[in-house]
């Protein structure tokens, strides 16, 4: 559905991680599935090719005609074509990883008991699944840039390979933890052991 456009990247990663399972006012979890994660890459791989194709699709799910843009639109002058298509790519799926983090601290904190020491089944799921998210996507995000065709086209693969990995550096998406403590609603025990896998 995403890839045709009827729905947006963001509307999955709310979908899969069950924002809309429950009343804002319930107090009983979201039933999120045990493969949400799955459905989460899909969804920021998705939003990362849109993000490099003629074609896009905004948030609101219109279809963006860019057919009469300049490539170069919006490049600072000292940006290379390379720098420039990570930043757009990176800027595209960083909201998605953040929401998903954000949101599984969140839940893992809405099912806290303070003498409970081991994990449920669905806890154990958003952590793996969180964990997992995080890892596999800076892998996906080189292995579409470093195959762009704008971009492997007349330019060396060392040298392309290098400034994906120096954006992703610089970028938030390798560390999500202090988006989470700025708007997790409490730093629980199993939401800490998530921001200790984001630092690393």
């Amino acid at each position: 559905l995403v890839q045709n456009h009827v729905v947006t990247p963001m509307a999955v990663l709310r979908w899969a991680l069950g924002e809309n399972d429950v009343p804002a006012e319930a107090t009983t979890p979201p039933s999120v599935d045990a493969s949400w994660y799955q459905h989460a890459l899909q969804a920021v791989r998705t939003a990362a090719s849109m993000e490099l194709s003629d074609n896009g699709v905004d948030d609101g799910g219109m279809i963006i005609d860019r057919s009469g843009e300049d490539e170069n639109d919006g490049m600072d002058s000292d940006e290379s074509p390379a720098t420039h298509r990570a930043n757009k790519v990176i800027a595209a799926v960083a909201p998605l990883l953040k929401y998903a983090a954000v949101r599984v601290c969140n839940i893992l904190a809405s099912t806290d008991e303070h003498d409970r020491t081991k994990v449920k089944p669905m806890e154990a799921d958003l952590i793996d699944g969180l964990k997992m998210l995080l890892t596999v996507v800076p892998s996906q995000l080189r292995s579409i840039l470093a195959n762009d065709r704008k971009l492997v086209e007349g330019t060396a693969d060392s040298k392309i390979t290098k400034e994906i990995e120096s954006c992703l550096g610089k970028s938030s998406i390798g560390d999500l933890s202090i988006d989470c403590r700025q708007e997790c609603t409490s730093l629980t025990r199993f939401v800490e052991v998530v921001l200790k896998c984001m630092e690393g």
